[in-house]
């Protein structure tokens, strides 16, 4: 939750760079937390042959994520401006499940994890 309400306060940000480098490094933090929460989640719910696998595509999709949203927030910067690539984010991270109380709901709602992940 941290990330995505400190991300809309980044877009909301008035020309302060010390408040735009402080809420910046905020949501970077609340961000950290998700990666190895991802890890674990992955690791839990994949069947134990495959878990190798699984985290590591978890643990290296993230900074490949990170490189992809440079490519392309640099098509989005000239024409919408730096404000509203903060606001896409905010909003795919809800769609994702990412900070949402709606995402974390989802995942509770897993009745159990793959057939052969405990085995």
């Amino acid at each position: 939750m941290a990330f995505g309400v400190l991300t809309v306060l980044v877009s909301l940000s008035t020309g302060l760079v010390v408040t735009l480098g402080i809420l910046r490094f905020l949501a970077g933090l609340g961000l950290g937390g998700a990666m190895p929460n991802a890890a674990a989640l992955s690791s839990e719910y994949v069947p134990r042959r495959q878990r190798p696998f699984a985290v590591t595509l978890t643990i290296v999709c993230i900074p490949l994520g990170g490189s992809l949203a440079g490519f392309v927030g640099g098509q989005i910067l000239p024409t919408f401006g730096w404000r509203v690539l903060f606001l896409i984010v905010r909003h795919r991270s809800a769609r994702v499940g990412g900070d949402s109380v709606e995402g974390a709901a989802g995942i509770s709602a897993i009745s159990r994890p793959a057939e052969g992940a405990l085995a």
